[in-house]
This record gives structure tokens, C-alpha cells and sequence, in this order.
């Protein structure tokens, strides 16, 4: 029971196997390259231009793999940065409509404003509740109930109304249509499984070249190690492409949840 509900700083055991597990691959490809890589170049041991044709191969490779393994990386951590801009925008766009919902109320229509004001804050506790645990799954997906609250919204408000407050919050309704749309794309920006069975060939391949020398002890230590490196990037690559979940995932209810509102939520 303790290690199935393993959870060390948002770390839980879930993700422990399975970034565990792609560091392991990592480690058994290169191992397993090296050794198949040694058994098919001692064939050739009389020719004195095989090693250096093989390290020449091996640094050319292994510059492939980083260039490949860097543009990734910057790729994600730049989505993962705008996933967190789009969901701070769309926290933003939900006080200032929970806010002028309020003002609404008191000025006229108080009873459709006083309502609407109400729906702001089941959207954000959906948000918070459903939809990001959601969007955090192997198969993100928005919750239902959120975009029915969005159109209940609209419903409760004039648009016609005449004042420059109710024309800000209609608006400011699109906005967040908008953004909570971009919340899926975010999460569905994933690097394909062709991209790291291309990554495995080329690490694989790296390794294989390095067996012009009989595979020692610590030759494989140092070849693991290596490939412990490779792997650690790839977990890291993988964790900024799951803004919603994961060890590093983005804290919905600090960014959603300001004073004003975490005060008309109540505590479950």
C-alpha cells in the first residue's frame, strides 16, 4: 500500500516507473549495442582503420543524438512555458469576470449578474476539480461541464446592454473560450512514438560503434552511464510535455484560486 501511494514532493510512484523504466531502456539499449557492436567488429580486428572510422562514426552520432535530444528538450520547455502564460491569461480573465459579475449586480440585472457571478466560480472549481486532471491523462480531453458553464454565462448576461462593463465581460467570456481551448492543444503537443524509435536506433547505433574495444567492466559502466544521461533527458523531454500532469505539472488551484474567490468556494 505505502508504495502504491508513494508520493515524494508531487512525486508519485506511477511516475517513479515510468521514468524509471525509460532510463532503464536506455541503459539496457546501450549495454546490449555494445557488446553485439564487439562481437561483429572483432571480425574485422586485422584492419587498423576500423577503429578510427568507428570513432569518427561514434562522435558524429552521438552530436546527431544531442542536436535531436536539444532542439526537443527547448521545444517542450517552450510549450510547457506557454501553457502556463495561456493558464495565468485565463485566471486573469476569470477574476475580472467574477469582479465585474460583482459591479454588474449592484448597478442593474443584479439577479442574472449575482448568477453568473455564481457560475464563474463553479467554473473555476471544475477547472481545478475535473477539467485539469483530465487534460493530464494518456488521452487529454476538456470536461464537459465546463463548457456548459461558459455557455450558462453568456446566457446570464445582455451583451446589448449599453455600458462599457457589460461589453468588457462578454468579451472577456471569448477569452476564456479561447484560452481553455488552448489548454488541449498544450497537452496534446507530444513528441510521436516514430521520433524515439529513431532516438533508440541512433543510441543504439552510438553504442554499437564504441565495440572496437573489448567490453570491460568498467568500459560498460562508462558506456551506461552514458546512456543513464541520454535517458534522463529523454524523462525530462517527457515531463515538459505533460503540463497538466506529471512531477512538474502546472498547480491549477494557485493560479485559479485568488483570495476573492477561494473565499465564495467552499471547503470540501
Amino acid at each position: 500500500m505505502f508504495i502504491a501511494d508513494l508520493n515524494l514532493f508531487g512525486y508519485t510512484m506511477r511516475e517513479f516507473v515510468v521514468d524509471g523504466g525509460i532510463c532503464l531502456v536506455a541503459v539496457a539499449v546501450g549495454v546490449v549495442a555494445n557488446v553485439i557492436g564487439y562481437q561483429i567488429m572483432r571480425r574485422a580486428a586485422g584492419d587498423a582503420s576500423i577503429p578510427k572510422l568507428a570513432d569518427g562514426l561514434v562522435a558524429g552520432l552521438v552530436g546527431l543524438l544531442c542536436f535531436l535530444l536539444g532542439l526537443t528538450l527547448n521545444d517542450a520547455r517552450e510549450n510547457y512555458i506557454r501553457a502556463i502564460q495561456s493558464a495565468t491569461e485565463e485566471a486573469l480573465q476569470c477574476r475580472l469576470l467574477y469582479q465585474d459579475f460583482s459591479v454588474l449586480a449592484k448597478l442593474n440585472d443584479g439577479d442574472k449578474s449575482a448568477k453568473a457571478q455564481s457560475l464563474a466560480v463553479e467554473y473555476v472549481q471544475n477547472v481545478i476539480d475535473h477539467e485539469w486532471p483530465q487534460l493530464g491523462e494518456s488521452t487529454p480531453r476538456l470536461n464537459e461541464k465546463a463548457g456548459i458553464l461558459l455557455t450558462q454565462m453568456r446566457l446570464a448576461l445582455n451583451p446589448t446592454g449599453g455600458t462599457f462593463l457589460s461589453t468588457r465581460t462578454w468579451t472577456g467570456l471569448g477569452t476564456v473560450e479561447h484560452l481553455r481551448e488552448s489548454r488541449l492543444r498544450f497537452a496534446m503537443e507530444q513528441s510521436p512514438n516514430g521520433f524515439w524509435i529513431i532516438i533508440a536506433i541512433l543510441l543504439a547505433m552510438s553504442c554499437a560503434l564504441m565495440g572496437s574495444v573489448a567490453p570491460s567492466k568498467m568500459r560498460l559502466i562508462l558506456i551506461a552511464t552514458f546512456c543513464l544521461g541520454i535517458g534522463v533527458v529523454c524523462v525530462l523531454i517527457d515531463e515538459y510535455e505533460k503540463p497538466y500532469g506529471g512531477w512538474i505539472a502546472i498547480d491549477a488551484q494557485s493560479i485559479f484560486l485568488p483570495s476573492e474567490m477561494s473565499e465564495a468556494i467552499a471547503p470540501k
